[in-house]
């Protein structure tokens, strides 16, 4: 209050209002899991190696056991036989000059090619080449157990991987010279490097484009790993080519944070809507590293496409020759296209996901689930089966769930549709697997959604573009895409409402139980079905 000089009292004018605080700058967004490699400290690091190193002892001692029991499976022994292990003795008769033009396999040469110098300098003994072929399959598992240790748990990576290792199709193959396992471990291998995605380039090296290639630490470290995985992959199975699709995925959104999901905070409610498909630095850093992924990718793309120049077709001439004196389909009409495989895909996903649902059932126990999304893509699966023959048919669709649709036709299950014949068992699993793909593709986040999208997307591409719709093409991957969308899970997607079971309950209400028992039945499962395979062979 102010006294003016007539004895009269005013009021002061009012104070101005104080600034506004500055505005915070935007918290980075954080780093995702899979670029925080063995969490925890040294002694879970330690643990996690040493989880995998038992795994694959573990796996090397079950098939040496299988290989020196004598148990036979008479479809993978005339597969090494009538063609493998005939490569491997021509191979290591002509090093150093093998001819890579002709030969009786299917399959790219790598697998045959490190067997052959085996053979020749080692040891020419099979069971001994079988042995030492049980390696690959071995380090596949202790590889993925290793991975998923420091980011679930010891017990819980053991429990994600177990259904590979016992999977019927890894261990015949991994008890036999076949090349399935050396491509599957190819494979895990550049899934987990995209997953991963190249590290800050700023933060290593000059910060310019080349600083730190050669560094294996370093920015071009992981393009260098890279190339070198790709190029060993095709160089074993060139159909697994569509692993370069995740590659690209991955090195795209990748950054300083790594996920992209970050939203400016100068851009509209249209824009941020999906901002988070732009890379956190760009599409200008995106679109590099997208370069630098392809230019890794030549050497495996020329030495392919060199070889199918040479072939003068995918599949080597003796392949083709090898396969009509057996009585078989000439390869080339063989290699043709399967309509079949992206519903019989989605209708093993369906089977499969059951067994991971407790991985999931946290998001749905917190009800933040978009069920609109499920339900569509559960159409659109379904639509996908109902549009294809999905029922049992030699030669392209026999053996494993094909059986199981056979055995339903006399209940009235395989119906005409559209001039082809249907079974619905394969059309309700395949919308089974598409509600599966929704709910794993809204709990991942965004960047590892889309790049494992990627990856399944590029495998049923491949996989169709062959005529042969036999399960024992696509369950190694499907378990092993299982496993890594459960290891990367981000840790509040993981933990149930309420994680341990309530006082006086079963101890198999607990949530975490169920993530450790689903897997391990599934397991039990596939390992029953590999020894009666064994056993009825």
């Amino acid at each position: 209050m102010v006294r003016r000089p007539d004895g009269r009292i005013t009021p002061l004018p009012p104070a101005p209002p104080p600034p506004p605080p500055p505005r915070p700058p935007p918290l980075p967004a954080p780093i995702p899991i899979e670029h925080r490699l063995l969490t925890g400290g040294p002694i879970r690091t330690a643990l996690a190696l040493a989880s995998g190193l038992v795994a694959a002892a573990a796996m090397w001692a079950v098939l040496a056991a299988v290989i020196l029991s004598g148990a036979t499976h008479a479809r993978t022994q005339f597969d090494q036989d009538r063609f493998h292990l005939r490569v491997i003795a021509d191979f290591s008769a002509a090093l150093p000059a093998p001819n890579l033009a002709d030969y009786p396999s299917a399959t790219t040469p790598g697998f045959h090619l490190l067997l052959a110098a085996v053979h020749r300098w080692l040891t020419a003994d099979t069971t001994t080449l079988r042995l030492l072929a049980a390696l690959l399959p071995a380090a596949m598992l202790g590889l993925l157990v290793g991975w998923l240790a420091p980011r679930r748990g010891t017990l819980a990576a053991l429990a994600l991987a177990l259904p590979l290792g016992c999977c019927m199709y890894v261990v015949q193959a991994g008890a036999y010279l076949l090349p399935d396992n050396a491509g599957w471990l190819g494979v895990l291998v550049v899934l987990l490097l995209a997953l991963q995605g190249p590290p800050d380039r700023a933060a290593h090296g000059s910060g310019r484009w080349w600083g730190g290639w050669w560094g294996m630490g370093g920015w071009g470290g992981w393009y260098t790993l890279l190339g070198l995985a790709l190029f060993l992959l095709v160089m074993c199975r060139q159909i697994h080519l569509w692993v370069l699709a995740p590659a690209l995925v991955g090195a795209f959104f990748a950054g300083r944070v790594g996920l992209g999901d970050t939203r400016r905070a100068d851009a509209s409610l249209a824009a941020a809507r999906f901002a988070w498909l732009i890379p956190v630095d760009g599409l200008t850093g995106g679109l590099r590293r997208v370069g630098v992924v392809l230019a890794a990718a030549v050497p495996a793309v020329a030495a392919l496409t060199v070889l199918i120049i040479t072939w003068r077709g995918l599949t080597p001439p003796g392949f083709r020759f090898a396969q009509a004196q057996a009585g078989d389909e000439d390869a080339t009409s063989v290699t043709g296209l399967s309509p079949s495989t992206p519903a019989f895909i989605l209708a093993l996903l369906g089977v499969y996901g059951v067994f991971f649902l407790a991985w999931l059932w946290p998001r749905i126990q917190r009800n933040t689930v978009r069920w609109g999304l499920v339900l569509a893509t559960m159409l659109a699966a379904a639509a996908v089966a109902l549009a294809v023959p999905t029922d049992h048919f030699p030669r392209p669709r026999i053996g494993g769930l094909w059986n199981l649709a056979r055995a339903t036709e006399p209940l009235g299950l395989v119906v005409t549709w559209f001039g082809h014949r249907t079974s619905l068992l394969i059309v309700a699993l395949a919308a089974l697997g598409g509600a599966w793909l929704a709910l794993w593709t809204q709990a991942l986040p965004r960047r590892t959604a889309l790049i494992l999208l990627a990856a399944l997307a590029g495998f049923v591409a491949a996989m169709t573009c062959q005529a042969l719709s036999w399960q024992r093409y696509f369950e190694p991957l499907l378990l092993v895409w299982l496993a890594l969308c459960a290891g990367c899970l981000p840790a509040q997607a993981a933990e149930a409402v309420q994680w341990a079971a309530p006082a006086g309950r079963w101890p198999l209400a607990s949530v975490r139980t169920w993530q450790v028992v689903g897997p391990v039945v599934l397991g039990v499962v596939l390992a029953a079905l590999t020894v009666g395979s064994f056993v009825g062979s």
